[in-house]
C-alpha cells in the first residue's frame, strides 16, 4: 500500500511539472510574439519616416528644379493671352481697352511694355477697327497664323446664325500696322474647301508703302457647320523677283456678324 501510494503522488508531480512547463512554454511563446509584433510596428514607423523624409527630399528637389528653370506665376497674370499659358514672362503688355494682360512674344518683339503706352490687344483692334459697322456677335474668335516660308495652312470651323459674315486680318509686324486691315503677303482663303480669295504681294517697283487691304464679306450657309481655311503659298525664285515678300510675319484672323451703323445728321 505505501508503495502504491507514493507511486500515484509521484505521477501527480510529474503531470503538474508537465502543466507547468507547458504554461512556461506558452507564456514565453506570447512574450516572444509581442515583441515580434512591438519589432514589426517599429520597422513600420522608421519605414515611414523615411519615405516622409524621402517625399520631402524629392519635393525640395523639384522646388529647386522649379525655381531654377521654370517661370513661376506671378500677378498679374495672363490669363488672356492666346497661348493659353498663365506663366509671367519677363515683359507683358496691358490692352488700354479690356485692361487684359498679353505676352509681349505672343505679339511681336515690337511690343516693349517699355515703349508702347497705349496698347491695344488684337482682339480689341480687331473688334473695333470699323467704325462705321457695329458687331453684333463674334463668330470666330481671333486666331493666329504664323507666315513661316513653309506650306503652311490654319483650319476653323464654326457656326453661324446669319449668312453673311465680316473676316478681318491685322498683321502683328508693329504697333501702328496692326491697327489696319493687312493680309498674308501671298496666299489664299478657302471657305468649305472653295477659295474666295487670293493675297498677291506688291511688286518691286510699287511705290505705295503696303498693299491696301480691306475686310472681306462673304455668304456662308446659314446655321450649318463651315470651314475657314487660310492657306500660305511659297513663293518661287520669278515671285521673289518680281513681288515684295517678307519672312516670317504674324497675322490675327477673325470673323464677326456686323451691321451698318445709323448715323443721323441734324
Amino acid at each position: 500500500m505505501y508503495f502504491e501510494q507514493q507511486a500515484a503522488k509521484l505521477q501527480e508531480m510529474v503531470l503538474l511539472e508537465k502543466e507547468l512547463k507547458m504554461m512556461r512554454e506558452l507564456e514565453e511563446l506570447q512574450v516572444s510574439q509581442e515583441s515580434t509584433q512591438i519589432q514589426n510596428a517599429c520597422i513600420e514607423v522608421e519605414q515611414q519616416k523615411g519615405m516622409e523624409v524621402e517625399k520631402q527630399n524629392m519635393e525640395e528637389v523639384c522646388n529647386t528644379i522649379k525655381r531654377k528653370y521654370w517661370r513661376q506665376a506671378q500677378s498679374p497674370n495672363c490669363d488672356q493671352c492666346f497661348c493659353g499659358n498663365q506663366l509671367h514672362y519677363k515683359q507683358i503688355v496691358k490692352c488700354q481697352l479690356c485692361e487684359k494682360h498679353f505676352h509681349v512674344n505672343c505679339l511681336d518683339k515690337s511690343y516693349d511694355e517699355r515703349y508702347v503706352k497705349h496698347f491695344t490687344c488684337p482682339r480689341c483692334t480687331l473688334y473695333h477697327m470699323d467704325q462705321f459697322c457695329e458687331v453684333i456677335s463674334v463668330i470666330i474668335d481671333p486666331f493666329s497664323f504664323k507666315k513661316t516660308g513653309l506650306t503652311s495652312t490654319k483650319s476653323i470651323k464654326f457656326k453661324s446664325d446669319t449668312n453673311k459674315i465680316d473676316i478681318r486680318c491685322i498683321r502683328m509686324d508693329c504697333p501702328l500696322s496692326a491697327e489696319e486691315i493687312t493680309w498674308p503677303d501671298l496666299g489664299e482663303l478657302h471657305i468649305n474647301n472653295k477659295k474666295v480669295a487670293e493675297f498677291i504681294p506688291l511688286a518691286q517697283q510699287s511705290c505705295q508703302h503696303k498693299r491696301k487691304d480691306e475686310k472681306l464679306i462673304f455668304t456662308i450657309p446659314q446655321n450649318e457647320e463651315c470651314t475657314l481655311m487660310l492657306k500660305e503659298i511659297i513663293p518661287g525664285m520669278e515671285q521673289k523677283r518680281k513681288y515684295r515678300i517678307q519672312g516670317e510675319q504674324l497675322h490675327y484672323i477673325a470673323a464677326y456678324k456686323t451691321k451698318q451703323k445709323d448715323y443721323y445728321i441734324e
